[in-house]
């Protein structure tokens, strides 16, 4: 009411729509990814009920990425029954191989699509503006849990 910038205000509103989607207690969006393979993938059939989920998104080129897979494959070791999935933000497919090859992670690894329209449901659906990004899905397919960071996301899943 008495706000003429209604350019402005339809994209806040526009905002927090995008936002509401991805609040704790929502169930998670099925998005479409691609495979080491080269084939797409939904999340959906990745992510197993009954058991906690924990998306990375990284990149091969991102330094603070890069530095948190130690921590993450102490907490793929310790904890087992946890489901992670990295999902590569590489443009460059040949970049984002050669990182799994010297990282050496042995959990499911999958990349944004390179379809444009596909990649930006992606990002837009787990509001991906910086990278490492970290989110938790609870067994009941809802979003526990997101950070920025593998440290707190690593405290949040030992206390769970």
């Amino acid at each position: 009411r008495g706000n003429k910038d209604t350019k402005g205000y339809a994209a806040f509103l526009k905002g927090i729509d995008a936002a509401h989607r991805f609040v704790k207690g929502v169930h998670y969006q099925d998005i479409t990814l691609r495979t080491t393979g080269g084939k797409a993938v939904r999340l959906s059939a990745l992510v197993k009920k009954g058991q906690y989920t924990l998306l990375d998104f990284w990149a091969s080129w991102c330094g603070p990425c890069r530095a948190s897979i130690p921590s993450m494959k102490q907490l793929h070791k310790d904890k087992p029954a946890l489901k992670i999935i990295s999902v590569s933000c590489d443009k460059n497919l040949a970049d984002w191989n050669r990182a799994m090859m010297e990282e050496k992670m042995p959990w499911t690894q999958v990349v944004l699509p390179q379809n444009a329209k596909l990649k930006e449901q992606a990002v837009n659906a787990y509001h991906i503006q910086f990278i490492p990004s970290l989110v938790l899905i609870a067994p009941d397919g809802t979003i526990a849990y997101a950070a920025s960071s593998a440290q707190a996301i690593i405290s949040q899943i030992k206390a769970k």
